[in-house]
């Protein structure tokens, strides 16, 4: 389980993945379909997005049938 701020959501969640920039190296926040294309290239199968209210962060639910993944 990952839990973020995805960009896409809403202006808060878009100005979180701003701060990212501006105050660290490199930073930045990362939208459910990058997080989706990253578990499928480590070996992951179905991929689930459940978005919270407040704070307006997403939990990034991902299994596999190969238990030594991830």
């Amino acid at each position: 389980m990952i839990v973020s701020y995805l960009r896409e959501r809403n202006e808060v969640t878009a100005g979180f993945g701003l701060q990212m920039l501006a105050w660290t190296p490199g930073g930045d926040a990362y939208s459910g379909e990058e997080y989706q294309r990253w578990l499928a290239e480590a070996g992951y199968g179905e991929v689930r997005i459940h978005h919270l209210t407040e704070p307006p962060q997403s939990m990034v639910f991902a299994s596999t049938d190969n238990p030594g993944a991830g």
